[in-house]
């Protein structure tokens, strides 16, 4: 439950407050989002990018050149949640495209996955209220937002189990 409330200061300023109480009452397995899968980070020279990663401590799995032009390399954490260094030299699809236009602003971070569920259940309750687009990556199942959205830098991803 949140409540809000008005208060004013000794200089007649109203500031707002609030009360959170917030009950868990829903088991794991019904929620929609269980977590954070990974967090992209955006930059214009991966190599270097790596290198200064590498200098902080962090373990940097080499990724691959994909077909659209991009690069990667992955850090992992113990829990399974992913920083993944990211990078795109020709625009040669509409991803491809969007990197190049956020490392085009400078490094920083591009997108925030977040695992669901299901798919099937989280595309029910968003469009409602929000254009969706189902697609794959990689070896996921995913939702995204157009372009235009305001929501574009999140996206959901459903693992798909392995053997």
């Amino acid at each position: 439950m949140l409540s809000c409330k008005e208060k004013v200061d000794s200089n007649n300023i109203k500031k707002v407050s609030s009360d959170t109480t917030y009950k868990n009452e829903i088991p794991n397995s019904l929620k929609p989002i269980i977590g954070i899968d990974h967090i992209n980070i955006a930059v214009k020279d991966l190599n270097p990018t790596i290198i200064l990663f590498e200098k902080l401590g962090f373990n940097v799995k080499p990724g691959r050149l994909h077909d659209n032009s991009i690069r990667n390399a992955l850090i992992e954490f113990k829990d399974g949640k992913e920083l993944e260094l990211i990078t795109a030299d020709e625009p040669m699809d509409d991803l491809a495209k969007e990197y190049i236009e956020l490392i085009s602003k400078g490094d920083g971070g591009g997108f925030i996955a977040f695992y669901v569920n299901s798919i099937e259940k989280t595309g029910n309750l968003l469009s409602p209220y929000y254009e969706i687009v189902k697609s794959k990556s990689g070896n996921q199942n995913t939702i995204v937002f157009p372009e235009d959205s305001e929501l574009r830098t999140f996206w959901f991803a459903e693992k798909k189990k392995l053997n």
